[in-house]
């Protein structure tokens, strides 16, 4: 008997290569990266990024065919539970890697690519190694898989911050690294609770029944609050936001355009992992306990950025308190819609792209003034009209106004959380959801600072645009023309989701 589970367990891990070869062909491109790093710098603007980018389209192409592969069922296991493969998994990883596709078109220009005090081969392979383990995380179904695709995340990341080696840089890398660990502890913390409670570290596992009435609800409650401490820090979730300030102001934009998008949308497919797999297996009470404790952390964490982002006269800050605004977003839809995650995976399309072109503009106004405070941006607008375009149409969509997909975006969020509370009579969704709503009307003042400076106020410097910049604005106005054409087509984008996420 055993021998036959040993063959079958071994027949398995096998049969589940064949699905994995999207990640495969991003560890050979990693690889390959490391192994041609050996050729002298100055050849390394030929092939560095070229070759990067390449590995990294065929990775999205292999895994937009696994929609369409006969061994894909509703959930596919693999490697023995380790992992699971489902629409969810291959919606995300196709997000991530178009995410890190721009990352890289964002940098082919530099020439070379070492000239911003960055070792060229270096930051590929950090680029490579986060979106890896994020491609490993969002497929992960087994809490050992959990803590070592964030283990290799956090570490990745932090070494992509300090990637500069200037003393802010490593002092935000050093902070990064700091708090990693110790939300890590704490997440450990929480799953020898789990495996206590339960014997098993599968999310999933049909075996599973926690009662209220075995162990203390309380007790349950704070293990599962531990298993997502690391998670609830990476999505800069009340009380880890603070955390998140000083990295994202010592961290260069470019960088912070990744690491604000990559790591948080990462963290919103494990939740949603975890309620479609783990939460099922609760009692009814433990479930509204735990949706319950998921919408207090949003409505705090909505608050707080919203709050705190009214007071900032540096962009990087203020940016940073909107991200967190926009991450408790993503969590209200979270704890929402467990079942229905149609307006999650749609709004999170739509913060990816808008999270990335905030910064992206954010890089080009730090490159021309020197400086990242709101008062040194006066008038570069109006001297450049397509990149004073480009972000407030950007702008318009973090707070969720029309004609852009972040008002559709944030449209279904409110649809959400209103038919939950409704169908619950939930005074903490009632309160969620007009906190979400107040939110919005605040965000109005703090976001539409910057495309006031921008084009109501004259220029007092006169600045000229460098030529390696006509990159970034392309790249920053095709992604606002994206945020603007998404409003229009935004009944065709849910149809096609809904019906690939009922087909799949």
């Amino acid at each position: 008997m055993n021998h036959r589970l040993v063959v079958q367990s071994v027949a398995d891990n096998l049969a589940s290569f064949s699905l994995l070869w999207p990640e495969v062909l991003i560890a050979i491109t990693l690889v390959g990266v490391l192994v041609l790093a050996i050729l002298p710098p100055q050849y390394q603007r030929y092939w560095l990024f070229p070759v990067a980018f390449l590995g990294t389209l065929m990775a999205w192409y292999s895994k937009y065919q696994l929609i369409n592969h006969p061994a894909l069922g509703p959930t596919r296991p693999l490697f023995n539970h380790l992992l699971v493969l489902d629409a969810l998994a291959i919606f995300f990883c196709l997000l991530l890697i178009s995410i890190t596709l721009l990352m890289l078109l964002l940098h082919a220009h530099c020439s070379p690519p070492a000239s911003d005090n960055i070792q060229g081969p270096v930051y590929v392979v950090l680029l490579l190694g986060i979106l890896l383990s994020s491609c490993f995380l969002v497929m992960a179904s087994h809490w050992i898989t959990i803590y070592l695709g964030l283990t290799l995340l956090s570490l990745t990341s932090a070494l992509l911050i300090g990637s500069h080696k200037t003393p802010r840089n490593v002092e935000a890398s050093l902070k990064y690294l700091l708090y990693s660990m110790a939300t890590t502890a704490l997440m450990l913390w929480g799953v020898a609770y789990f495996y206590g409670f339960t014997g098993t570290l599968t999310l999933g596992y049909a075996g599973l029944q926690l009662s209220g009435q075995a162990f203390p609800e309380y007790l349950i409650l704070a293990s599962i609050l531990l298993c997502l401490s690391h998670l609830l820090w990476l999505s800069a979730a009340v009380p880890y936001h603070f955390c998140i300030l000083d990295i994202y102001q010592g961290t260069p934009p470019a960088i912070v355009a990744y690491l604000s998008t990559i790591p948080k949308l990462t963290t919103v497919a494990v939740l949603l992992r975890i309620a479609q797999q783990f939460l099922p297996q609760l009692t009814q009470t433990l479930q509204e306990h735990a949706q319950h404790g998921m919408a207090v952390l949003a409505l705090l964490t909505i608050t707080v950025g919203n709050a705190a982002a009214l007071q900032q006269k540096n962009v990087q800050r203020l940016m940073a308190y909107g991200s967190i605004a926009q991450g408790g977003f993503l969590l209200a839809g979270v704890a929402a819609s467990p079942s229905s995650p149609i307006g999650v995976l749609y709004y999170s399309t739509v913060y990816g792209i808008m999270g990335f072109a905030i910064w992206v503009g954010i890089k080009m106004l730090q490159d021309l003034t020197g400086s990242t405070y709101l008062k040194d941006c006066v008038g570069l607008g109006r001297k450049f009209p397509l990149l004073g375009c480009g972000i407030t149409l950007v702008v318009l969509a973090l707070i969720g106004l029309p004609p852009t997909a972040g008002f559709t975006g944030k449209l279904l969020l409110f649809v959400v959380l209103w038919g939950h509370m409704q169908s619950t009579g939930s005074f903490v969704f009632l309160a969620l959801f007009v906190a979400s709503l107040l939110g919005t009307v605040l965000s109005l003042y703090y976001y539409l600072k910057l495309p006031y400076t921008l084009f109501c106020k004259t220029a007092q410097i006169p600045t000229t645009l460098p030529n390696r910049h006509q990159h970034d604005i392309m790249i920053l106005c095709c992604l606002a023309i994206l945020l603007l054409a998404g409003f229009f087509v935004s009944n065709n984008l849910l149809t096609i989701l809904n019906s690939w996420l009922e087909c799949v």
